[in-house]
């Protein structure tokens, strides 16, 4: 496993795409630490919910966002790793596929955050 990451770290197209996913992270940490203090008792979290008390949620919900996009980049960062060798595209695939997620999902924290604070 150690060699099909290093083996991974060289190809400058996905170190650059986990460049990007890990410089994602940090502004979602970032944005948590600077408005973390203004941000009210209750967020409008679940869209999916009817209008109400259902679609709101308490700031520490609100880490479910970052937490997300960080596990789906260690899932397919690991699954990419293991496919390496074998299936260079689809290691492509999967680092793509997390940075997109990470990036939309940074989006919606981002637009959640500064509309209501």
């Amino acid at each position: 496993m150690k060699k099909n990451f290093i083996d991974f770290l060289r190809d400058k197209n996905l170190k650059r795409l986990l460049w990007v996913d890990g410089s994602i992270i940090f502004i979602f940490i970032s944005v948590v630490i600077w408005k973390w203090s203004t941000l009210p008792l209750q967020l409008p979290l679940f869209y999916s919910h009817p209008r109400g008390e259902e679609q709101l949620g308490t700031p520490l919900r609100l880490l479910i966002l970052p937490g997300l996009a960080l596990i789906f980049l260690l899932i397919n960062l690991t699954i990419a790793t293991l496919l390496f060798t074998k299936e260079k595209l689809a290691s492509t695939t999967l680092i793509t596929m997390a940075t997109i997620v990470s990036f939309l999902l940074l989006f919606t924290f981002i637009k959640i955050v500064f509309l209501i604070s």
